[in-house]
């Protein structure tokens, strides 16, 4: 049993979805805040939950589904994008389905401030002059 989860951020809005192979989310979120408390948070949701407490978000489970391969490749991506939850509207930093965030230490660097992100983003698709 797999599980698709929600963050939502009660102040903004901003929501950040998730997946956890277990049948709850609570050891998932216990993860979320401990690298939250991370010296340098490496992704959005992280900083967030860091700048604001993770009392301030609200969460839910969205989805479950026995086939945790399904639940991740299918239905992570769908609820992402049905939830508006990529940056700049929300915190997710990938469209989903691949588990972790896997860049180049370059592009980690590049995507250190959350404008950066924002930036990036924007500028998919555009090609260089």
């Amino acid at each position: 049993m797999a599980i698709i989860y929600m963050a939502e951020h009660k102040a903004s809005g901003r929501k950040y979805v998730g997946f956890s192979k277990k049948k709850t989310f609570g050891p998932r979120k216990k993860a979320h805040i401990k690298a939250s408390k991370r010296r340098q948070p490496k992704t959005v949701f992280h900083r967030a939950l860091r700048e604001f407490g993770p009392e301030a978000f609200e969460w839910s489970i969205l989805d479950t589904h026995g086939d945790k391969e399904y639940c991740l490749r299918t239905l992570e991506p769908h609820w992402i994008s049905r939830k508006q939850a990529m940056v700049p509207k929300g915190y997710n930093m990938t469209i989903g389905g691949s588990g972790t965030w896997k860049g180049t230490r370059k592009r980690k660097r590049r995507f250190k401030s959350p404008m950066a992100i924002v930036r990036a983003i924007r500028n998919m698709g555009k090609r260089k002059p």
